[in-house]
């Protein structure tokens, strides 16, 4: 009798068109307890489990003075991840998609405030500075060559595409066109 050598194959397929890099910053109360976290999540990269759309490679974590910073690309499959996280009882964690972290200035004239430049910026920029002031706070004054400046650090979900354009609440605020405008992406 002749016996059937079938393979089989499984596949795992991952909807990469709909993934993003996430980024979790998880805050503990010392240096000391980021590492026992940060040990937590090492093992369940190491071993994520069935529930992921996500390979090992495609995870990272280390820990930066008391906070531990993991990134993955997925599909939204934090929960292993965010349960090592929560294990170690973090004060705070946030959680990102396409983290950035960006330093943004306006020209504007010697001493005027943001209030002040609120009312010659167009729609747009006015729409940009109101979310920049909401999300990193109020700017500080800077002068650079003799030039001065409204800057912003920001860092949080992606607004900046890295060349010219920043998008904010359905605004896009091209930088080009606005030269008074500058970006520098930071991380």
């Amino acid at each position: 009798m002749r016996r059937d050598k079938r393979k089989v194959f499984v596949f795992k397929f991952r909807p990469s068109s709909h993934s993003d890099e996430y980024t979790i910053i998880a805050k503990y109360p010392s240096k000391h307890v980021a590492k026992k976290a940060l040990a937590e999540v090492l093992k369940r990269i190491e071993e994520p489990g069935e529930h992921v759309d996500w390979p090992s490679s495609d995870a990272s974590a280390h820990v930066e003075d008391n906070k531990v910073i993991v990134t993955v690309y997925t599909a939204g499959y934090l929960d292993p991840l965010l349960d090592a996280i929560r294990e170690a009882e973090p004060l705070s964690e946030e959680t990102y998609r396409n983290y950035q972290e960006l330093q943004i200035r306006v020209e504007v004239p010697e001493g005027m405030t943001l209030d002040e430049a609120m009312l010659v910026f167009d729609e747009d920029e006015a729409k940009v500075a109101s979310f920049l002031k909401a999300t990193a706070g109020d700017p500080e004054h800077v002068t650079i060559e003799g030039k001065h400046f409204l800057q912003w650090d920001y860092a949080g979900d992606e607004i900046y595409d890295g060349e010219c354009a920043i998008w904010v609440e359905g605004v896009e605020l091209d930088i080009s066109k606005h030269p008074r405008w500058s970006v520098e992406c930071i991380q």
